[in-house]
């Protein structure tokens, strides 16, 4: 299953990139980014498809991994180094990523599964709670 959600993440990033989103920009009623974290082991640049909302001037994404029991790559990668690059549509910034403390998730959680219903099966799928993460633009970057 992992190779081929590999190649299907790779397709994703293509199209996106070949039409600037209007292609991958969205799927049902999500709204996609691309976000491209530093591999924690490789020091390379990881491009992932996230699913995302703005909420008070910020992007906010989950590290739902489909509801696996472990976090998604990109998850891990930031939390290594936090300064992203965030690409949607056209718009490309670099951003601070933060994960949020847990008060402040479940003040974002409503938020978020209100325009994004998906992400409370990933939540029940899994044990581990799902973070929540806001992509700040990076000054210092």
């Amino acid at each position: 299953m992992k190779p081929l959600l590999r190649a299907a993440t790779r397709v994703h990033v293509w199209l996106y990139k070949a039409t600037n989103g209007r292609i991958g920009g969205r799927i049902r009623k999500a709204r996609i980014l691309l976000l491209t974290t530093t591999g924690r082991k490789s020091g390379r640049a990881r491009t992932t498809p996230v699913s995302y909302l703005n909420i008070d001037n910020k992007i906010a994404i989950c590290g739902a991994s489909l509801g696996s029991d472990q976090p998604p790559a990109w998850l891990r990668n930031l939390e290594q180094d936090p300064h992203v690059q965030v690409r949607v549509g056209l718009q490309q910034t670099t951003a601070l990523a933060r994960i949020t403390p847990p008060d402040q998730r479940d003040n974002l959680w409503p938020r978020m599964t209100d325009q994004l219903p998906t992400l409370r099966t990933y939540q029940a799928k899994t044990t581990r709670t799902l973070p929540i993460v806001l992509l700040e633009p990076d000054t210092q970057y």
